[in-house]
């Protein structure tokens, strides 16, 4: 900071900001970039070891058999993949679940992994409100078109079709909805 920012500064009681320097990069960002490579390639191999019983307990069949087999299909896949990217799972909270009863419930989505790590150890068969763009990815895209309501944001009648559908599935035996929501800000809101 020059002697003249300085004296403003001083003048005007506000902080000058400073130029940050850029971070070195250490040995410690490689080990989680290695990690990060392994964890996606571990995602893709372990999805398409989960594609061939997906397909022959679940996606042919009607809801909620279908949620339901999706889910538990879920549940063995999320364990192998967290237990073999490193973050086993403890679940706690299930005796708050009454057997019979339908459920929303809602959590904070601030990461990738919210989702697989939430939604597939929710008790019973159960579905989440989903963005339409993740239904576009080939494979991946029939696996979360089973285990969502989707909605594309961007088009009110599509918000309104998934209200709809989301009262379904909620009239369904013993499916609950899941609503993950992402901290966004409405750039309409004043």
């Amino acid at each position: 900071m020059s002697e003249k920012d300085a004296r403003k500064s001083r003048q005007s009681n506000r902080p000058v900001a400073e130029p940050q320097k850029p971070r070195q990069a250490g040995p410690g960002d490689l080990i989680w970039s290695l990690w990060a490579v392994w964890v996606i390639i571990l995602f893709i191999v372990t999805m398409l070891l989960f594609f061939i019983p997906f397909l022959l307990f679940s996606y042919f069949r009607k809801d909620p058999q279908r949620a339901t087999n999706f889910v538990r299909l879920s549940r063995i896949w999320m364990r192998v993949f967290l237990t073999l990217a490193g973050c086993p799972l403890r679940v706690k909270g299930r005796e708050h679940f009454q057997k019979g009863e339908t459920y929303i419930v809602l959590c904070n989505h601030n990461a990738l992994l919210d989702v697989p790590v939430s939604t597939p150890f929710i008790p019973g068969g159960n579905k989440t409100i989903a963005k339409v763009e993740m239904a576009r990815i080939p494979l991946f895209g029939m696996m979360y078109r089973t285990g969502s309501v989707l909605v594309d944001r961007k088009d009110e009648a599509s918000r309104r079709d998934s209200f709809v559908k989301m009262k379904e599935v909620l009239d369904m035996v013993c499916i609950c909805v899941s609503i993950l929501k992402a901290p966004v800000t409405n750039p309409t809101s004043p």
